[in-house]
């Protein structure tokens, strides 16, 4: 297997979002941003800045973090953790933020969990949003949130593309379980879709051009009607996909790993 670059993975599990309305089409004036719906900023985000307490900035996490729009629900990366909840925008400008929740991995970096936590804290103040430029403002006192569109990567490999699970690795060892051939992982231009036999996983995923190298998935969305006995294969899955931070692709066969090391095989 060729070299495989390393990267991070976080989940979160929130509803799932739907193909939208490209919001940087929208004229960047107070009065279209009165005037549109939730449904326009449907989409993809990225967090440009984040200000608290009137004037205080806060540095942002090296890596992108991910906000996605799906009607009243939000979901996407805090830092080491993902983060999900509700979000009402009204066509007034108006914002009512809630049900705020993390995952709860521990982060190695103390810095990136005190921005988590205020992060968390700040989006349940925002009171009113706007969007002007291709950037969503949201505001509330002494608090400002702003982001900007999310693209597409220009030359991605995986874009477009489904593969059926065949492989679990472990350590040295490879090995095939019941259930697994029902399991597929769609790639789509900034989206991923995990689908099992009566479950499914949503999120963000940021490909690196080539056939190997940096692959972030950020998951967003999960069904949790599970209409069958596959709770703990879901389980055995999310355990799996949250520790991938790389990908190789040789021929047929897409390998998802960490630290040179294979975790989930799939063939096309």
């Amino acid at each position: 297997m060729q070299r495989i670059l390393s990267i991070a993975l976080a989940i979160a599990l929130v509803m799932t979002a739907c193909a939208s309305d490209d919001p940087t089409t929208n004229d960047s004036t107070d009065a279209d941003s009165a005037g549109a719906s939730s449904a326009s900023l449907d989409g993809d985000w990225i967090l440009d800045f984040l200000l608290i307490e009137g004037d205080m900035a806060i540095p942002l996490p090296a890596e992108p973090l991910d906000f996605r729009i799906d009607g009243d629900r939000f979901g996407g990366s805090a830092g080491c953790n993902s983060m999900g909840g509700s979000a009402s925008f009204s066509a007034d400008g108006t914002v009512t933020v809630g049900d705020v929740f993390t995952t709860d991995m521990a982060c190695a970096d103390r810095t990136l969990m005190d921005f988590e936590q205020l992060y968390a804290r700040a989006l349940p103040q925002a009171t009113a949003w706007s969007l002007e430029d291709g950037r969503l403002s949201l505001t509330g006192p002494g608090t400002e949130i702003a982001y900007v569109v999310r693209t597409a990567p220009t030359d991605a490999p995986l874009v477009g593309t489904t593969w059926t699970l065949d492989t679990f690795f472990d350590a040295d060892s490879a090995m095939t379980a019941a259930g697994m051939d029902d399991v597929t992982i769609t790639f789509g231009d900034t989206g991923v879709r995990t689908q099992g036999r009566c479950w499914t996983i949503d999120g963000f995923a940021t490909i690196e051009p080539g056939g190997e190298g940096n692959l972030r998935m950020d998951f967003t969305s999960s069904d949790p009607a599970f209409s069958c006995d596959d709770r703990a294969f879901f389980d055995e899955m999310i355990e799996r996909l949250s520790a991938v931070a790389e990908y190789e692709i040789d021929e047929l066969r897409l390998t998802l790993g960490a630290a040179n090391q294979p975790i989930l095989g799939l063939r096309s």
